[in-house]
């Protein structure tokens, strides 16, 4: 708490698992009456004790995952009822929540409450409350999205894998050949729809957009090969910084956002199509990837925090280098396609490694914190990632081996381009810029863009539409091949 104050951010995320059914030693309360609600409140309280002091005159944002609602893993499953028979791994894996309603309901009132009001606050059918939202604030757009609450149970949709806790038991099963099953949820349609339209709505003032959730939609972790689950990750041996394990390999872990693949596919279009930086926790392990569909890098960046505190301390250190890397880069980063073959292009881990530091359980396991630096006059991302012991305002203290990392939303497109239109120049003010391909009618992109003449990108050679500000600037014209 103390190094994030130093770093007096102007707005504070926390997505989810503000703590853990364990926490502070005092065990877990399932059975669901009133003295649940009270342990619940109890933990709630200890995540104010360390944190409140930040709150005092800064706006927060805290949004729960599973273990705030007392799960491994959640899928909501749309609100259908939960499997209330056998133990709690088979419960859980079986779709929605193992605690009641109501105790869902007080959970996110009291974490999420002073968010704006939800887009659409329909409960789901069984009576729990939604709370996906935006925001604006200082120039950024903020959307706020609950990516478990509507998310299919893979063990009940794909009963052939034999999945427990999220990972597949049968030998024989093709997970990326057929666990992408038609009838599988991951956002929601209401979600879905809320996200397409809060992609092309730029207000007057917006110049930044960025999507907040409990999970990227990769899964950016290994384990070494053979191993059915990630029950050994706690045990696994924690290397000096730049050891490496001989025979890593990604990994196929249900509960991250990699799966379901075609909806998930949806989502990051949708992300492309905002320009928007997307921000999560959960996967424990700090990472900034850029995301892709089909065979492609075509998607924008994801960035998932270092959790403060980890007793999971999971890993990306497959044994096959990435391409197309970067000269000099540590061999985890590069282009790669995740255990359910989605691509994607690793920009930096944070992987486990011994710091010589006391508590070593508390150090070597990656722990830390983030910020995140949105310039509105360049247009410029810069995004930090801290080791927990560091003290921000040392010239001296050093961030985690690949961060910071600093980006334009123009330098993302500029990588995928198939061609260019312009030169299109922009006032003193700048202006949004909209690229709209005429083939499809669809918007390709929207981002603000500061002042200057700027050759724009297009995502394919098709015929394409220009405005800025609403204006139109470029009339159905065939593009420039790059």
């Amino acid at each position: 708490a103390e190094g994030v104050a130093k770093l007096n951010p102007d707005i504070y995320l926390f997505s989810g698992d503000q703590m853990y059914e364990g926490n502070g030693g005092y065990g877990v309360d399932y059975s669901g009456g009133e003295s649940s609600y009270l342990d619940y409140l109890n933990k709630w309280h200890l995540f104010g004790w360390a944190f409140g002091d930040l709150f005092v005159d800064t706006p927060s944002i805290t949004i729960p995952d599973d273990h705030d609602v007392f799960h491994g893993n959640v899928w909501g499953n749309s609100g259908v009822e939960t499997v209330m028979t056998g133990l709690g791994g088979s419960r859980q894996d079986g779709g929605g929540y193992k605690m009641g309603v109501d105790f869902v309901n007080h959970v996110q009132r009291t974490q999420t409450s002073h968010l704006p009001d939800p887009v659409d606050a329909d409960p789901l059918d069984n009576g729990i409350g939604v709370y996906y939202t935006d925001l604006e604030y200082g120039g950024l757009s903020l959307a706020v999205v609950e990516d478990r609450k509507w998310k299919t149970a893979p063990r009940t949709l794909l009963p052939e894998a034999d999945i427990w806790n999220g990972f597949v038991r049968n030998k024989e099963y093709d997970v990326i050949k057929n666990s992408d099953h038609p009838q599988a949820s991951l956002l929601g349609a209401r979600q879905e729809a809320f996200l397409e339209d809060w992609a092309v709505d730029w207000s007057p003032g917006i110049k930044h957009k960025m999507l907040l959730s409990q999970t990227i939609f990769s899964c950016a972790q290994t384990l070494p090969q053979g191993e059915k689950n990630d029950q050994n990750v706690p045990r696994l041996p924690i290397y000096p910084l730049g050891g490496y394990p001989e025979d890593d390999a990604p990994v196929r872990d249900f509960d991250s956002n990699a799966w379901p693949m075609t909806p998930r596919n949806r989502a990051v279009d949708t992300l492309r199509k905002a320009t928007a930086l997307h921000v999560a926790g959960d996967q424990h392990l700090g990472s900034l990837v850029q995301y892709g569909v089909g065979e492609e890098i075509n998607g924008f960046l994801a960035f998932c925090t270092p959790s403060i505190s980890n007793v999971w301390p999971r890993r990306w250190m497959p044994i096959e280098p990435g391409k197309n890397q970067a000269p000099g880069a540590p061999r985890y980063t590069g282009d790669f396609t995740d255990g359910f073959g989605n691509p994607m292009r690793v920009i930096s881990i944070a992987n486990p490694r011994k710091t010589g530091l006391k508590p070593w359980p508390v150090y070597d396991k990656a722990t830390g914190f983030s910020v995140i630096e949105l310039n509105k006059n360049t247009g410029e991302i810069n995004i930090e990632c801290w080791p927990r012991w560091a003290d921000p305002s040392d010239p001296n203290a050093r961030q985690y081996e690949g961060w910071p990392f600093s980006y334009k939303p123009i330098d993302i497109l500029n990588g995928m381009a198939a061609g260019s239109l312009g030169p299109v120049r922009l006032g003193a003010n700048g202006g949004v810029v909209t690229v709209v391909n005429d083939k499809t009618g669809e918007t390709e992109y929207k981002t603000w863009l500061p002042a200057g003449s700027v050759s724009v990108p297009t995502l394919t050679l098709d015929r394409h539409t220009v405005s800025v500000d609403g204006a139109v600037v470029i009339q159905s014209k065939m593009p420039a091949a790059r």
